[in-house]
C-alpha cells in the first residue's frame, strides 16, 4: 500500500488553491472548488490566470494569502450572482 504524500506540491501554480502550498496539513476538496474558479476566470477573461507573475511570485502570493484573480468591471454584468466580498 502505498502512502499519499502530502508534502509534495503538485498541479498547475495558477490554478492552484492557496492551501496546498500555505498549508497541506488543512487541503480539502474546497481546493478543487479553488481550481475550478480559476477555470471559470479564465473562460470568462480569455486570459491564462497570473501570467504577469513569475512562478516565484504566484508561490509566495499563494503562502501569503493575497493572490487573486482581477475582477474586470466588465464581468460583473455578465455574472450578475458574482461578490467578491463573499468568504467560504
Amino acid at each position: 500500500m502505498q502512502e499519499l504524500a502530502i508534502n509534495v506540491c503538485r498541479g498547475t501554480l495558477p490554478y492552484m488553491a492557496p492551501e496546498l502550498v500555505s498549508d497541506p496539513e488543512r487541503v480539502s476538496e474546497k481546493a478543487d472548488v479553488w481550481s475550478l474558479g480559476m477555470v471559470l476566470w479564465e473562460m470568462l477573461t480569455r486570459q491564462v490566470p497570473f501570467t504577469h507573475l513569475t512562478p516565484q511570485q504566484i508561490i509566495a502570493g499563494l503562502m501569503v494569502g493575497n493572490l487573486q484573480p482581477e475582477v474586470q468591471s466588465h464581468l460583473h454584468t455578465k455574472c450578475l450572482c458574482w461578490d467578491h466580498k463573499l468568504s467560504f
